[in-house]
């Protein structure tokens, strides 16, 4: 018996895209290299595909991208019942696009399974729920405010 598969998006995404996805994601907020080069592999081994054809595997030109782009990710530091932690958390998944990443975090305080380089240097300043915006290495001043926020993202 063979199951069928598509090579090609079609009312489903293409599960290879997806799990390449998921590896970008999880393997930049983890600090995982390993995953990174897994999907990187899976990207190679379908560029082809992907330049011959782009609008029949728009799930996998998303991974295309987002390797050569990087996640971006939101860090929201403050305490996760606080409604200013919520609204922060809550408008940078809007402003932010559907790879990238927002990690709600209590002050002086690690989530596992994060790199602790995402966090490194991010504080509530004065207290208050305070975002980053952040890329690769760098990140955004803080912001305070949903509409803060939101001209970073």
């Amino acid at each position: 018996m063979v199951r069928p598969r598509s090579d090609h998006d079609g009312a489903t995404p293409d599960s290879a895209a997806l799990a390449t996805l998921g590896l970008l994601r999880v393997g930049s907020l983890a600090g995982r290299s390993d995953l990174i080069e897994i999907a990187e592999s899976v990207l190679r081994t379908h560029s082809a595909r992907l330049a011959r054809s782009p609008e029949a595997v728009p799930s996998l030109a998303r991974a295309a991208w987002l390797a050569e782009r990087g996640i971006r990710v939101a860090i929201v530091v403050g305490r996760p019942q606080d409604t200013g932690t919520r609204a922060l958390a809550a408008r940078a998944r809007v402003e932010l696009r559907p790879e990238d990443g927002v990690i709600v975090v209590e002050p002086d305080t690690s989530p596992v399974g994060v790199d602790p380089a995402w966090i490194l240097g991010r504080n509530a300043v004065d207290g208050r729920p305070t975002a980053y915006v952040c890329h690769r290495t760098e990140c955004s001043l803080p912001a305070f405010s949903p509409d803060e926020l939101a001209l970073l993202c």
